[in-house]
């Protein structure tokens, strides 16, 4: 049986940091909890630049 978990990623070129905080904004925020997932746990954020 598969675990209850959803993972996501982003990998993308972000040159504004208005952008950056959006997109880790969107990332922090706590919606309703998800009927089948349930409520999100963590938020991991890695940052890679040159």
């Amino acid at each position: 049986m598969r675990s209850k978990s959803l993972r996501t990623g982003l990998a993308r070129l972000i040159v504004e940091t208005r952008v950056f905080v959006q997109i880790i904004g969107r990332g922090l925020r706590m919606p309703e909890p998800h009927p089948i997932f349930g409520p999100k746990s963590d938020c991991k954020i890695l940052d890679h630049s040159d």
